[in-house]
């Protein structure tokens, strides 16, 4: 489990910039992997984010409040077009997308970042880590 912290502190300050990016976290997906995982695994990027100091980290509460204003359905979001839309209504210029994949003693985790202003994955880790 350490390592999987790890892991996302790591590709927290992997995307580095000289001013502060206004970036949003969308919840971690999983498979085969507990709530308690996936949660943790989120709150450690958010943190490792907004320790940098090189990002400004769209509040959860108020991503989740805009959201419900304007009819958007989180669990299933689409495509990353559809994510794209959201951030612009969140005001972010960046959004997180991560899953975390359980294997016997395994875990593989995929995040990547998608710009909002040009829909595209900007940078994208795909990392397996030992673990029990």
């Amino acid at each position: 489990m350490r390592k999987l912290f790890l892991f996302i502190l790591l590709f927290s300050f992997s995307f580095g910039q000289n001013e502060k990016l206004v970036i949003s976290i969308l919840d971690f997906k999983g498979e085969d992997v507990s709530e308690k995982v996936l949660r943790a695994s989120y709150q450690t990027l958010e943190t490792s984010l907004i320790q940098s100091n090189r990002f400004t980290v769209v509040d959860k509460k108020e991503r989740d409040a805009v959201l419900k204003e304007q009819q958007f359905q989180q669990s299933g979001l689409c495509d990353d077009s559809c994510i794209v839309d959201l951030g612009k209504y969140i005001g972010a210029e960046y959004l997180v997308v991560g899953e975390i994949i359980e294997f016997p003693g395994l875990y593989q985790i995929d995040l990547k970042i998608l710009s909002v202003e040009t829909g595209e994955t900007t940078k994208k880790v795909t990392s397996q880590i030992d673990g029990g």
